[in-house]
């Protein structure tokens, strides 16, 4: 192994776009994660919150600001240049974790994902395919409001909810985006993970149905951990018809109702 080899080990080549899973909490995010990470040519692996952290889209925003009139001096195109750079960095860290399991492609899995879809698109010149769970709004809140991080009242959680799905509206019929609900993966999980395989350019294999026996699941520390250890339940669907109070529901039709009936979920 030469110098250069020794430090650069893992060889960056265009092959099939990065996959980005992302979503509301509690939407089906580490489902997605777990069921695409036991195709045999995709690795997911826990959740990294690179695209969400500040600390990291900062570095990015420095290149392009503070190092300027440096990259300039080799290539004048400054934009392309610091995309180049900083992909190359995200893609030699995912590259490296998916040689360990011989996979081919990796994908990246952080619910709030969901948010950077255009720092995305930027970084990666829009060659990217990027997966939003969706779940009944108020299944969510009743799941998110009793978790130790999120929203802590309903009227917060549907705040959240509804935001999520005002601003990705611009990004519905386009090739890099495709929308997932949740209660359709659990009640029709083969037909919809031959959509998705579709969509990403792989071939459906009923590994991906088996995610739970997995040896290699990773996330362990991912609220939704014990769920991926067993197969696919609904009991989880329409939850909150027993979980909320009357009360609650009214709240969250007030802010996110207009929401609901857009995606065609049952407004009572």
């Amino acid at each position: 192994m030469n110098r250069i080899s020794k430090f650069f080990p893992y060889k960056i080549t265009k092959k099939k776009p990065p996959i980005f899973i992302g979503g509301e909490g509690r939407s089906g995010t580490t489902l997605m994660r777990a069921m695409l990470n036991n195709h045999p040519k995709i690795f997911c692996g826990p959740e990294t919150h690179f695209f969400t952290d500040k600390d990291f889209i900062s570095f990015y925003n420095s290149l392009q600001t503070k190092y300027t009139g440096r990259i300039s001096e080799y290539n004048e195109n400054v934009h392309d240049e610091v995309n180049e750079m900083y992909s190359g960095i995200i893609n030699n860290f995912f590259t490296k974790h998916a040689n360990k399991y011989n996979k081919e492609r990796w994908a990246d899995k952080t619910p709030y994902n969901v948010k950077s879809i255009d720092f995305l698109l930027d970084v990666f010149d829009g060659d990217i395919k990027f997966i939003h769970m969706i779940r009944d709004g108020r299944d969510v809140a009743a799941s998110i409001i009793s978790m130790p991080w999120g929203p802590k009242t309903i009227e917060e959680a549907a705040h959240s909810w509804s935001s999520i799905i005002k601003n990705t509206r611009k990004h519905v019929g386009k090739d890099y985006y495709l929308e997932i609900k949740y209660e359709d993966l659990v009640l029709k999980q083969d037909v919809i993970l031959r959509e998705i395989c579709d969509f990403i350019d792989e071939r459906f294999v009923a590994s991906m149905l088996e995610f739970y026996n997995s040896e290699n699941l990773g996330g362990t520390k991912e609220s939704s951990f014990s769920q991926i250890k067993q197969p696919l339940y609904d009991k989880a669907i329409a939850r909150w018809e027993k979980d909320l109070t009357s009360s609650q529901v009214k709240k969250f039709l007030a802010i996110a109702g207009e929401e609901l009936d857009l995606l065609g979920y049952y407004v009572k």
